[in-house]
């Protein structure tokens, strides 16, 4: 790219953020007024309500929204479906890397649970040895 185009995207870039940040503020300080507010007819300027198990009634600048996340269930399901072809490889192995993490954190936690068990048994037997094939 061209010095130019640099400077471009760069002040472009910027003036998206700042103007990101100036309209995330703006509904921050009227949400935080609205808690105030003692007039019942005020506009709201951001409500999020969850109407549903997977819908959302939002509400901006007193426009009222229906957001569902249907969609992304939808999307996901399709995902799995066709996995092999959509995914990328490391994706997949790292889905992989993971699922058997927490299966084995799940396989450490029980056996955990099961020497504190034995050890609580031997305790309460107050010295008497209990071997893990003498329990019921």
């Amino acid at each position: 790219m061209k010095r130019q185009d640099t400077a471009l995207f760069f002040a472009a870039f910027f003036l998206t953020l700042l103007f990101s940040a100036w309209f995330i503020l703006f509904l921050l300080v009227g949400q935080e007024n609205a808690k105030y507010e003692t007039d019942s007819g005020s506009m709201q300027t951001l409500s999020v309500v969850q109407s549903g198990s997977q819908h959302y009634q939002v509400t901006v600048l007193g426009q009222e929204y229906t957001l569902s996340t249907e969609w992304f269930r939808q999307l996901s399901d399709w995902r799995k479906q066709y996995a092999c072809l959509v995914t990328p490889h490391i994706v997949r192995v790292a889905e992989q890397v993971y699922s058997m993490a927490v299966y084995q954190g799940d396989v450490i936690y029980k056996q955990y649970r099961e020497e504190q068990y034995i050890q609580n048994v031997a305790k309460s037997q107050e010295g008497i040895p209990v071997e893990p094939e003498d329990l019921p």
